[in-house]
């Protein structure tokens, strides 16, 4: 027992420390240095099956790649130049920096696209909503969804805090999530939730309901519950994010027998919270409700827009 809260002790303690370090970080440098620190760390985690220790990798390398979004920014401000476009005294975006500015371009600082990218994300997120994300990494009791969304054999994936704006921006603000995971530490904003002691598929769902359910083998009863709660009219709007598996009976069953709904098929594979890596399946946001033209036009760069006419053999004549 001693010997546990002693590892547990030293184990806060160097989760402190990295996150000290990383507040402290002056330029973009020291930050990712500290972000590669993490990931040899998690290397390691994994190999010795130190969970713990690889839940804290993982933190410490979204603080670290959050603070070279935060040095980015601040260092853009400070002389009006972003991603290396030309300025006073600089010449074709890449040529090397001029020292009266003293910024280099992302290829100057060793920064790739992608790692850009997340960094600016991550240093856009409201303090508190990355904090609680952190903190759900960290946790590691029962196989949170965050720690395990991207194995394929997970049902559970924690819905990114990008796609939830989509959401909000379509509904102006989300009344239900059916399948919430925690009423302490609620992943999706809404002003309701059912977790899995409420047992969503035993209760109304009404009002503007985003979806998120396990992606197991209970995805299908999660479907005919949808179905069966939009025939019952109590719902305004509804989206959903599924695994875009168009050859399964329930995906015949989500879209078959209506014109109500629009699936958007995004692009590219989508990281879930808490994840460094894109999930192995492609997703796809599902909506049904009267605002098809709000849907379109808030997830058209998303994705790719479909909609299943309500009687597809007449259409086809008819077209």
């Amino acid at each position: 027992m001693a010997a546990t809260a002693s590892a547990s002790r030293g184990a806060l303690i160097r989760y402190d420390a990295a996150c000290r370090a990383i507040a402290q970080a002056k330029r973009v440098d020291e930050a990712k240095q500290i972000r590669a620190e993490a990931i040899a760390m998690r290397a390691y985690a994994r190999q010795a099956k130190n969970r713990q220790l690889e839940t804290d990798a993982i933190a410490i390398r979204k603080r670290a790649e959050r603070r070279v979004g935060q040095l980015m920014k601040a260092q853009s401000e400070s002389v009006g130049l972003s991603r290396g476009k030309p300025g006073p005294g600089r010449g074709k975006a890449g040529s090397p920096a001029d020292p009266a500015f003293g910024v280099p371009t992302l290829r100057e600082a060793g920064i790739d696209k992608h790692l850009a990218d997340r960094a600016r994300k991550l240093a856009a997120m409201p303090e508190a909503r990355f904090e609680d994300m952190v903190a759900n990494i960290r946790t590691t009791d029962d196989q949170p969804k965050s720690f395990t969304a991207h194995q394929s054999e997970s049902p559970e994936h924690y819905t990114p805090s990008a796609f939830l704006d989509g959401v909000i921006e379509v509904f102006g603000a989300i009344d239900l999530d059916p399948a919430c995971e925690s009423r302490e530490r609620p992943n999706v904003p809404a002003q309701n939730y059912y977790t899995r002691e409420d047992d969503g598929l035993a209760q109304p769902w009404m009002g503007r309901v985003f979806l998120n359910p396990p992606y197991g083998r209970e995805i299908a009863t999660w479907i005919t519950k949808l179905r069966a709660e939009w025939r019952g009219g109590q719902m305004t709007e509804l989206i959903a994010l599924l695994p875009a598996r168009t050859d399964t009976e329930w995906f015949k069953e989500l879209t078959g027998g209506t014109d109500d709904a629009v699936v958007c098929f995004l692009h590219g594979r989508l990281t879930f919270v808490g994840n460094t890596n894109p999930a192995p399946f492609p997703s796809m946001a599902v909506y049904f409700g009267p605002h098809h033209d709000v849907f379109a036009r808030v997830f058209n760069d998303l994705g790719s827009l479909w909609v299943r006419p309500g009687s597809p053999l007449e259409w086809f004549v008819e077209h």
